[in-house]
Formats: C-alpha cells, structure tokens, sequence
C-alpha cells in the first residue's frame, strides 16, 4: 500500500506542489526522497511506459 500511495505523490508532485497542505506535510518530504532513492527504476519505467502500455504486445520484458 505504502508503494502505490508513494508512486503516486512522486508522478503528481508538480501537481501537489500547487497546495500549502502539500508544502508543508512530511509525505512530500518522504516522496521527494523516495524518488531521489529509486530514480534510476521510475527513469526506466518512464522509458519503457509505451512498451508497458502497448495491450497488443504480449511479450513485455520484465
């Protein structure tokens, strides 16, 4: 749950960084330095998001 919840706080940062309650909450302190951390998987699943995306292609790479 902690995973989902953190993927989605770092691909909505721009968008959460509109709000005060945002700014100063320790969940964006958290994200920012969970992605720092993890950086290198989400510029991998980033690059690899059509491929994962793509329903006719049956044959993803894990």
């Amino acid at each position: 749950m902690l995973a989902i919840l953190t993927s989605v706080f770092v691909f909505n940062l721009n968008f959460f960084d509109k709000y005060q309650w945002w700014l100063d909450s320790y969940s964006r302190i958290y994200s920012i330095k969970f992605y720092e951390l993890s950086q290198p998987i989400f510029e991998e699943w980033l690059e690899n998001s059509e491929v994962i995306l793509d329903k006719d292609n049956p044959e993803i790479k894990v």
